[in-house]
């Protein structure tokens, strides 16, 4: 089966149909369906978590932890803990948040059930009014994370269409991923071993293979012109000042400037 929505060599799903032949009116078939492997989630900052009162706590945990090795070391394995500590700080606070929102809207039900059937109890009352803000702002981030995964940004707040935010999100995963392609004899490849595979026999087909090369002659090249030892050294030495004035006070005052601005 391939993807209609895509005129390129994008292949889906992998169908084949084997009918059992036979002398009655109905046969045994057998179908084959290739499994699409699990791709691995990308970390993507989200802007639910700016509004949690542990957002800067969390971040400012992970980065004052003390390294030691070079400035961009340092500041890659910084990065890094931060991210793990965003992805743990996600998993807790903001994982399964339809089911989160879904809790919060029937516990808050509940209450309220509870609450219509004895009006004037003062539990009930403190109960509800801690779920509904809890329920509110469970809502509004649910809204806020399903909108940046899918990329809109035109949709009201008082239509949630949730199923119209996880079909946008499932096309927009869908459209990441390459099931299948099928090179120039029109053989479909499937998996990565097999996609490395098809494009490296046609880049080789289309820039051809390498010949075979000798060694450098090193005994030839020596006697050639070569650089000194003097000339080594002066090419690795530090600038001085007046190289740079006298580099400087040589330039024409009436040239125009070159890509670099001299």
């Amino acid at each position: 089966m391939k993807d209609r929505s895509h005129d390129t060599l994008v292949s889906v799903l992998e169908l084949v149909v084997a009918y059992e032949p036979g002398l009655y009116d109905h046969s045994l078939v057998l179908v084959q369906i290739s499994q699409e492997k699990k791709v691995v989630k990308r970390f993507s900052f989200l802007n639910s978590w700016v509004g949690h009162p542990d957002y800067l706590q969390t971040i400012k945990a992970a980065w004052i932890t003390p390294l030691q090795g070079s400035p961009m070391y340092c500041f890659f394995q910084k990065l890094k803990s931060v991210k793990h500590a965003l992805t743990h700080f996600h998993k807790q606070h903001f994982s399964n948040i339809s089911q989160r929102v879904q809790s919060a809207k029937n516990a808050l039900v509940e209450c309220q059930q509870k609450l219509a059937s004895n009006p004037f109890c003062d539990i009930l009352i403190q109960e509800e009014r801690f779920l509904i803000p809890d329920y509110t702002k469970l809502k509004d981030h649910e809204f806020s994370i399903l909108s940046q995964r899918a990329k809109i940004k035109d949709i009201q707040d008082s239509d949630c269409s949730c199923k119209y935010f996880f079909a946008k999100i499932s096309e927009r995963t869908q459209q990441q991923v390459i099931g299948g392609i099928h090179d120039h004899h029109g053989k479909l490849h499937m998996g990565f071993s097999s996609f490395s595979n098809a494009f490296n026999q046609y880049y080789e087909d289309l820039l051809g293979h390498s010949p075979p090369t000798t060694p450098l002659d090193t005994d030839f090249i020596s006697t050639g012109a070569v650089v000194t030892s003097f000339d080594r050294h002066s090419l690795i030495r530090e600038i001085s000042p007046t190289e740079i004035r006298d580099a400087l006070f040589s330039m024409d005052s009436n040239s125009s400037p070159a890509i670099d601005g001299f």
